[in-house]
């Protein structure tokens, strides 16, 4: 089996969003490892070379970068629809015809979602960034420097990103309550935010919103504003440092057009984190499939897609095979060629592809995402890991630990901005981890790849973010 390399690690998947996701995923030669706990993905690095060049190419055309944009813009259009359409629909009153019409339309939503967000994955930029830094190294011998010049060309404006959008725009909507001294329309308004916004809000229902509403009313208008004024005074700060820098390298249209494509795909990747959420929405689905047949909620979502198909066709499937999936399974996909592997099979797959990890080493490095040196201890928050205990571990997370996770998510916001540096095992130039490190101003390491298989609670450690290295001081309880 040919050499495969560490691309991603995810909170479980059940196989029907596996296969969903791979069928859509711009990489040909992959294998995805699916345990009790969480899901991995390996590439071959010949694809991973081939991804670099095709994310080069992308990101030197604006037109392209600006059609990804409204792609997105249309799809999450077409998402909100369809979850109002699923809101007011007793799904389990419609056939089977009628439910693979709306699998269907589920999965073109998908499909599209998948499609955008692979084209910002890290391996597309790899060779962008190498482009990048070389022209800032014919610039500066410092590393400092070079990093510093890097990130101010890089770092997009905060005002972008969905949660930013929403915080300026519901303060906006109290403010406006504040002067009309309240009216019959502002349920009607607090909804119309919860519809626009609702992949933010997770399993969260409208009333959530209602009650934060009553809660903010009666805050000062300045109170009101800090948000705002915090997120434009960094915003300008972010432009003054970008049109600085350029002034000063005067860099070649070339690189202006990389680091702007770079901001942009940043924004884009953000916001598809909060819509990416497929799972969620597709749960009323699964349900309804799950109880015409008879089955488990978790054996439909163990399902293949063509499983599921035949289930809508009433034919029968191999639940034997369907079952075992649930304790882990290996998916590997050769061109349009995809084949799902359990037991003894799978196993052999896993010890060719995954990596042997040595517990014992004294240091990680990985990417730099923002600079500067701190020693902290550890607290490990794996997005694998099911829910009662993420809640758990995010509540446990203290102001100045320094935050292990596979890659910040939208549900680690509020934690990372209790973090004094942020490590993750995945990652790129345009990622959460980075966008959000540099707006904290915290250092953060990305793309370790075992930083959450090293480390571990308590654990001591030194980063600095200037070289992209952490060392372990103290790491002596087991994983």
């Amino acid at each position: 089996m040919k050499k495969y390399t560490f691309i991603f690690r995810e909170g479980r998947l059940d196989a029907f969003f596996v296969d969903l996701l791979l069928r859509n995923y711009g990489i040909d030669d992959f294998v995805f490892i699916e345990d009790k706990h969480s899901l991995e993905g390996y590439a071959s690095l010949g694809e991973m070379k081939k991804a670099s060049e095709i994310g080069f190419d992308l990101c030197l055309n604006r037109n392209k970068i600006k059609q990804l944009e409204e792609r997105f813009k249309k799809n999450y259009l077409t998402y909100l629809n369809f979850l109002n359409y699923l809101d007011k629909t007793n799904l389990e009153d419609l056939d089977n015809n009628e439910i693979k019409i709306v699998l269907e339309k589920f999965c073109a939503i998908s499909r599209i979602n998948v499609d955008i967000y692979f084209l910002t994955e890290s391996h597309y930029f790899e060779k962008l960034e190498k482009r990048i830094k070389g022209f800032l190294l014919k610039k500066s011998n410092d590393p400092s420097e070079l990093n510093k010049y890097f990130i101010h060309l890089t770092t997009p404006a905060n005002i972008y990103n969905f949660v930013h959008r929403e915080e300026l725009e519901w303060v906006e909507l109290i403010k406006k309550n504040k002067i009309r001294n309240i009216n019959n329309n502002v349920e009607k308004e607090i909804y119309d935010h919860f519809e626009k916004f609702r992949f933010m809000f997770f399993n969260k229902k409208p009333n959530h919103l209602i009650q934060k509403f009553k809660r903010m009313l009666p805050l000062h208008e300045i109170k009101l504003d800090k948000t705002k004024r915090k997120i434009l005074h960094s915003d300008k700060m972010i432009r003054d440092n970008r049109n600085k820098t350029i002034e000063d390298l005067k860099p070649t249209k070339e690189i202006l057009i990389l680091c702007e494509s770079v901001r942009r795909t940043a924004i884009l990747r953000l916001n598809l984190r909060f819509f990416m959420n497929s799972k969620f929405f597709g749960k009323k689905i699964s349900r309804a499939i799950a109880k015409r047949n008879f089955l488990g909620v978790n054996q439909v979502e163990n399902c293949l897609m063509s499983e599921i198909y035949s289930l809508l066709n009433n034919r029968k499937i191999d639940l034997t095979e369907v079952n075992k999936r649930n304790d882990g399974f290996v998916a590997v996909k050769k061109g349009k060629k995809l084949v799902f592997y359990t037991g003894e099979r799978s196993q052999k797959i896993i010890k060719k592809v995954k990596p042997i990890v040595d517990y014992n080493i004294s240091s990680l490095s990985g990417s730099i995402a923002n600079t500067g040196k701190i020693t902290g201890k550890v607290r490990v928050i794996k997005n694998a890991s099911d829910k009662e205990e993420l809640d758990i571990k995010i509540s446990e997370m203290k102001k100045g630990d320094i935050l292990v996770t596979e890659m910040t998510r939208p549900n680690l916001i509020s934690t990372c901005k209790k973090a004094s540096a942020i490590i993750t095992d995945e990652g790129g130039i345009n990622c959460h981890a980075s966008i959000i490190s540099r707006e904290l101003n915290i250092p953060c390491i990305i793309g370790t790849k075992i930083a959450t298989e090293i480390l571990h609670d308590g654990a001591l450690v030194e980063i600095d973010g200037g070289i992209g290295l952490i060392k372990i001081i103290n790491n002596n309880t087991k994983k």
